[in-house]
């Protein structure tokens, strides 16, 4: 047995080492005159960062290299006849950094330029994503506190600014502010298709630590989960929007949007349930979100700000041509050889945020695809809401199917989990009130001689029928719920299964 695991040990490392030699020979090399866009002259700033490899990751072959403005990922794979081969996905950006450039050179090219627009009525929007352990949180936190200083430091004497600062978080689609115990928060739009977040809680602060005290207890209760690739993933959205006003009158707004580690699908089918449909609402949001930025980049006639709540809290930084509002996207990725199939699909997402080719304004479709029913021929979308929630499923259907049919699992299997706790607590409430109509009957029964026997039978057996009655109706929602839980928890063992 040892002796057999001693030649595995040995066929592994050549396989690695001949690996690394066919990497090496593809890898980017590094451009003399570097590629340097300009930030403030793009209304999205797709940027992308890759990290080091890490001290538990030594051994590994680094595939990732970068010679900004382009990125190279190495797949190491093999034929069909077992010899290995080297795979070259080539993409580019408008910026890119290798591990060579720390968090303070990422901000100094990408968010530096565009911080003094935070005084001229402008947005500024500020994403980091990826998948778990890539490195998001860390350059997200470097570039809030020098953003957050920066702000700080254009006031001039006189100005008389305030700074006004809201720390909250979507998690499994509901929002939570993170700043007054996780309070659930309601998304309501307007009478001008304005989203406002009801009762979310608004600290004023006086300085750029004040700001950062109140992010740092935030994300102190901010929801994380285990996952295979980090023991303590964040597993929500967790949004920072600071406002600048001088006398009440809006000066600007830095959004600063720390997202949830994007896991393939397969990462969460070795999951809880809960697990997987923490999964499927963060890709669901992270759809909405490519979308949403693509219809802005590419002009599009409509942009789908509806369909996920993440999208919809951001309706602000999407609506509107000024020139004053940015968009930056941060991709992170991973450079070790087993986390390709990530850094590919992160690299994917990025691309797709500009791809050039028009966004179609969206068709009266004959057949959309709707979260409620699975049949061929679903129902008109019958708001807004789920016009905008349709096309993001059309979308994801003809992206990846098995990520559509496990999100359609999951959806139905929440709305059936929901349907069951609204039927029980109408069968509670309509046995509080039996109980009174039992008491009223019981003392009509003490005194048969001024009430009619016949009558206080008919009332007994109205009384027995409805009981039964709603009990049918409970147990109807209990088999729902038990059917659509068999078939999330099939589906997510088979996603192939239709």
């Amino acid at each position: 047995m040892d002796h057999q695991r001693e030649i595995s040990r040995i066929r592994q490392e050549k396989d690695l080492a001949e690996y690394k030699r066919m990497v090496a020979n593809q890898k980017l090399k590094p451009s003399s005159v570097p590629q340097q866009a300009n930030a403030k002259d793009l209304k999205l700033v797709v940027a992308v960062r890759k990290r080091p490899l890490l001290s538990k990751e030594q051994g590994e072959i680094d595939c990732i290299s970068v010679s900004n403005p382009k990125v190279r990922v190495n797949e190491c794979g093999l034929k069909v006849d077992l010899t290995k081969i080297v795979t070259n996905h080539d993409f580019k950006f408008d910026y890119s950094f290798s591990e060579k450039e720390d968090t303070d050179i990422v901000y100094s090219q990408v968010i530096k330029p565009l911080i003094p627009l935070l005084n001229e009525k402008g947005t500024v929007t500020i994403f980091a994503y990826g998948p778990t352990g890539s490195g998001k949180t860390f350059t997200m936190e470097g570039i809030q506190s020098a953003a957050i200083r920066d702000m700080f430091a254009l006031e001039k004497p006189g100005d008389s600014l305030s700074y006004y600062a809201s720390y909250f978080e979507i998690y499994d689609g509901k929002v939570y502010d993170l700043l007054n115990k996780r309070q659930l928060l309601v998304l309501l739009e307007d009478g001008k298709n304005k989203i406002q977040v009801k009762g979310l809680s608004e600290t004023e602060a006086d300085s750029a630590e004040r700001i950062l005290k109140i992010m740092e207890f935030g994300n102190s209760i901010r929801s994380t989960s285990p996952t295979v690739a980090n023991d303590t993933s964040s597993r929500s959205h967790a949004i920072c929007k600071i406002q600048i006003k001088k006398a009440n009158n809006l000066i600007g707004t830095l959004l600063l949007i720390d997202l949830a580690g994007s896991e393939k699908a397969q990462l969460g089918q070795a999951n809880s349930r809960r697990r997987r449909a923490e999964g499927t609402e963060i890709n669901k949001s992270l759809l909405a979100l490519k979308e949403c930025i693509r219809a802005i980049d590419m002009k599009g006639p409509h942009i789908p700000f509806r369909a996920s709540k993440l999208t919809m809290v951001l309706r602000d930084s999407f609506i509107g041509s000024s020139k004053k509002n940015k968009i930056v996207m941060i991709a992170c990725i991973s450079p070790g050889k087993n986390t390709t199939g990530d850094a590919i699909n992160t690299l994917l997402y990025a691309d797709r945020l500009k791809e050039n080719k028009p966004v179609k304004a969206p068709e009266t479709v004959l057949e959309p695809v709707s979260l409620n029913k699975m049949s061929s021929r679903a129902e008109p979308p019958k708001s807004n809401e789920e016009r905008d929630l349709n096309m993001l499923m059309t979308t994801l259907m003809k992206e990846d199917r098995d990520s559509f049919m496990l999100l359609k699992a999951v959806e139905e299997l929440k709305k059936a989990e929901e349907e069951l706790v609204d039927a029980h607590k109408e069968y509670v409430r309509q046995n509080e009130l039996a109980k009174v109509q039992e008491k009223t009957l019981a003392e009509k029964l003490k005194d048969l001689e001024s009430n009619d026997i016949d009558l206080c039978i008919a009332d007994m057996e109205k009384l027995m029928a409805k009981q039964v009655e709603m009990q049918k109706k409970l147990k109807e929602k209990i088999a729902a719920y038990k059917k659509k839980q068999s078939e999330e928890e099939e589906l997510s063992k088979n996603p192939n299964k239709k």
